[in-house]
């Protein structure tokens, strides 16, 4: 299935919670800070048009990003859970 976001919606592939603390402790599950999500870009909208103004989107596919877990729409795509919310609505991108 091919889709063709609009405005600054964004599709995300939830990823499992983990992080590596400074002294390399893996962290997964619960030990993750609450309310969050991380999440690989798989579609990225156009952008928005503010009069004469486009802005184009800030995150590209393949990014890895965290967002506030209780914004995104969850939805099924090729029988694949994803999230779509907006691009305002990511925290971050992970490096």
């Amino acid at each position: 299935m091919k889709i063709d976001l609009l405005g600054d919606k964004v599709l995300l592939r939830p990823q499992e919670r983990e992080t590596v603390t400074d002294g390399g402790i893996v962290l997964t599950g619960d030990a993750v800070p609450e309310g969050v999500q991380y999440a690989e870009v798989m579609y990225v909208g156009v952008g928005l048009r503010d009069g004469d103004t486009f802005t184009t989107s800030l995150v590209k596919v393949g990014q890895t990003v965290v967002h506030n877990i209780a914004l995104p729409l969850t939805m099924e795509v090729n029988g694949e859970e994803l999230h779509l919310l907006s691009e305002s609505s990511i925290i971050g991108v992970i490096y």
